[in-house]
Parts: C-alpha cells; sequence; structure tokens
C-alpha cells in the first residue's frame, strides 16, 4: 500500500517530465532531469522492501539458531 501512495507521485512526475518535452515546454535535459527524480521516487520503495526482507530473513534465521 505504501508503494503505491509513493508511486503514484512518481508517475505524475514522469507524465510532466514527458510531456513538457513533447510540448516543447522544457529542454531534453530538464525532462531527464525530472525523470530521474520519478525514477527515484518509483525505485525507492522497492529498495526499503529489499532492506526489510533482508532484515527480517536475519531476525528468523538468528532466531532458529539460538533455538538450536
Amino acid at each position: 500500500m505504501a508503494g503505491g501512495i509513493v508511486k503514484l507521485p512518481a508517475f505524475f512526475v514522469a507524465l510532466t517530465a514527458v510531456a513538457s518535452y513533447l510540448m516543447e515546454l522544457a529542454t531534453g535535459s530538464e525532462a531527464l532531469k525530472m525523470l530521474d527524480i520519478g525514477f527515484v521516487f518509483f525505485i525507492l520503495p522497492v529498495i526499503v522492501e529489499w532492506i526489510m526482507i533482508g532484515i527480517t530473513a536475519i531476525c528468523c534465521n538468528l532466531a532458529d539458531f539460538i533455538r538450536s
């Protein structure tokens, strides 16, 4: 759910970048900068999810090791 909350603004940033470039309101470098920001906001929840899964796996393995 939280990923969707972050991905929606990322979509609008990317959409704005493409529309600005197509309507010649922004140069190519400006549009790429906006796309970079959108990509960072889009990929951020994925990276945080990977980190949380890794921490959970370490905790579970540690608990299993202590029990044995």
